[in-house]
């Protein structure tokens, strides 16, 4: 699922952050998204590890600024800022189904 985001965001002409905790199926999807000519940062991420991602939201701030349009196909999440959810509620939905 993410991967097709990934796609249908860049055909748009969006730049694109894409994760993975897979080094080998982030590797994959860089294949994939790089192609087409927009700016892709791809990094390695457990979203399960709150430290993981604020690491993630701070490379996407020194590169682009504000998160626009997030997305998240690994797991539930309720509707608020990520980056303001307490860590407990972070904990209940970022583990895997």
């Amino acid at each position: 699922m993410g991967r097709a985001l990934a796609e249908a965001f860049v055909k748009q002409g969006c730049s694109v952050v894409i994760t993975a905790r897979n080094p080998a199926r982030l590797q994959g999807a860089i294949a994939t998204v790089a192609r087409s000519g927009v700016e892709v940062l791809a990094v390695s991420c457990d979203i399960c590890r709150r430290d993981q991602v604020r690491s993630v939201n701070e490379q996407i701030t020194a590169c682009w600024g504000a998160v626009q349009i997030p997305t998240n196909g690994a797991c539930i999440a309720r509707a608020e800022s990520f980056m303001d959810m307490a860590d407990a509620v972070w904990e209940t939905f970022s583990k895997p189904i």
